[in-house]
């Protein structure tokens, strides 16, 4: 993992005051700009792996219902017959 990725958004300097933007050189902003686009997009994927997973579990879910109703509906129209 980059150290970038450790890089508060604002952290105090050994003087406890609170750096510039101007202490970055402009290397080091496009640096840390292409790194958090990185990142972003990453979140984005993993976002979207998980929203296709979560409706296949859904689908897989209703489908089972749906199956099994059939064979509940049937059993419980068969025990009010018996009694």
């Amino acid at each position: 993992m980059s150290p970038l990725a450790f890089l508060p958004s604002i952290s105090p300097d050994e003087d406890g005051e609170e750096p510039h933007a101007e202490a970055l050189s402009k290397e080091e902003k496009a640096k840390i700009v292409r790194h958090n686009a990185r990142m972003w997009r990453r979140r984005i994927i993993v976002k979207l792996q998980y929203l296709k997973y979560r409706n296949k579990c859904m689908k897989l879910f209703f489908w089972v219902l749906l199956l099994a109703y059939v064979s509940v509906r049937s059993a419980r129209a068969r025990a009010r017959t018996t009694h």
